[in-house]
């Protein structure tokens, strides 16, 4: 969220896991987070909910690999003038390290599924 904030996206696709996995490309994770940045407005903070507690998961993965998903979220002003809950999702990778897996956002009071 820091990157995007500072206008960072490349740094932010950088940090992201989905490069290197899935056969994913940095210009597809760019678009992806641009398109996101689009809809949502671009965070102008980066004020975690929850005291930056995340919120623990699992992913499964094909094979029946269980992955460990981390999903912190923040609640952002943007730039398009409206409140909006972004989450950044971490996995952790083969390493035994968390890496950025992806970001999403809703609007404040939403319970539907986030954009992805």
């Amino acid at each position: 969220i820091e990157d995007l904030v500072a206008s960072r996206v490349s740094d932010a696709v950088t940090k992201t896991s989905d490069i290197d996995r899935n056969g994913a490309s940095s210009e597809s994770v760019k678009w992806q987070y641009s398109r996101i940045l689009s809809l949502c407005g671009k965070p102008v903070n980066s004020k975690s909910m929850d005291d930056g507690v995340a919120v623990l998961g699992e992913d499964l993965q094909s094979g029946g690999n269980k992955r460990t998903t981390l999903r912190f979220e923040y609640l952002c002003k943007t730039n398009h003038d409206r409140e909006q809950i972004f989450a950044v999702e971490m996995q952790m990778a083969e390493d035994g390290k968390y890496r950025v897996s992806g970001l999403s956002c809703r609007k404040r009071n939403s319970e539907a599924n986030p954009e992805k």
